[in-house]
């Protein structure tokens, strides 16, 4: 609960400044940033990804090497420097990835869908369905434009200060960089605005009951969290999206968006997770989260470093 306060404290402050050296540092990186997405290959980007992330690990050796031993340590790797590379190389071709699609002559990613019958099966029951989304490296725009492509578009719960920044330039400059491509793909973005958490689910509520879809990012910001062992850490994630689904009868499908070896980007929908049958039962939760956890181990053994920056993976507790 503590963390959870200081992370809502710390963004207020963000939220209340105007400019931040990282808008700043961001802004100043465009120019050049923007014509390399555009003009180099696609089969090429994965190589400069990686030419940048070891840049930042040489130039910020230190804080560099700290994030690599939090990254790593869920996970169980022993060789933190290298899958610090590897999972900054995957967050610098994301944002590599996201500027090219601003360019009218870019074409969008080659991308899979699988487990559309688990969709297709919760919308025939009439409750709408909830998909609840894992924040990969790649699930931020390729999800989106997956499910775009098999004819789905979803209501998205966002905060107001999705992208880049939370201070009032990054809002208005800097993060429609990013909302403007995703929007392209979405039914429309539930946002919650001022922390109106309650207003935005009741929203989602009813776009629910009207048996349309709506996607969840998993996430830990929020008063009651339940946890649940993952491999050599453990998986902490918000409940509610499951009171939710449980509140609304809606299937709750977990999600997760994957770049293969081929440079194709996968999203799997899972099997329905066994709602509680009392939404404020803990016990129930952590068989949810058991059930969840089951689903992610595969994806997660095969691309990790690809998962290295979701904040519901942490350490084990106690450690």
């Amino acid at each position: 609960m503590a963390s959870t306060m200081v992370r809502a404290a710390s963004a207020q402050d963000a939220a209340d400044r105007l400019i931040s050296r990282n808008d700043l540092l961001f802004a100043a990186s465009l120019p050049v940033l923007m014509p390399l997405a555009w003009l180099t290959p696609a089969g090429a980007k994965q190589r400069l990804s990686r030419l940048i992330a070891s840049i930042v690990a040489s130039l910020r050796a230190g804080s560099a090497q700290k994030a690599a031993e939090a990254y790593a340590a869920p996970f169980g790797l022993a060789d933190t420097r290298e899958f610090f590379i590897a999972a900054q190389s995957e967050f610098q071709l994301e944002r590599l990835n996201l500027f090219a699609l601003h360019s009218p002559l870019c074409a969008l990613p080659e991308t899979r869908l699988t487990g559309i019958e688990h969709l297709s099966k919760a919308l025939a029951s009439g409750r709408g369905a909830l998909l609840w989304v894992v924040a990969t490296a790649h699930s931020r725009t390729e999800t989106k434009l997956s499910l775009f492509r098999e004819g789905f578009r979803t209501h998205h719960l966002s905060r107001s200060f999705h992208g880049f920044s939370r201070t009032r330039f990054g809002k208005a400059f800097l993060n429609p960089i990013r909302t403007r491509i995703e929007q392209r793909f979405l039914a429309s973005r539930v946002v919650i605005e001022d922390g109106q958490v309650a207003e935005a689910l009741a929203e989602l509520a009813r776009r629910l009951a009207a048996n349309e879809i709506v996607s969840i990012t998993m996430g830990t910001e929020a008063r009651r969290l339940a946890h649940t062992p993952f491999l050599a850490g453990r998986l902490s994630l918000a409940t509610r999206p499951m009171a939710l689904a449980h509140q609304t009868g809606a299937a709750i499908l977990p999600v997760v968006t994957t770049r293969n070896a081929d440079g194709v980007f996968t999203t799997a929908i899972g099997r329905p997770l066994t709602l509680p049958k009392d939404s404020s039962c803990d016990e129930d939760d952590a068989r949810a989260l058991s059930a969840l956890a089951e689903f992610l181990k595969p994806h997660v053994l095969a691309f990790p470093a690809q998962f290295a920056r979701a904040e519901i993976f942490g350490p084990a507790e106690g450690s």
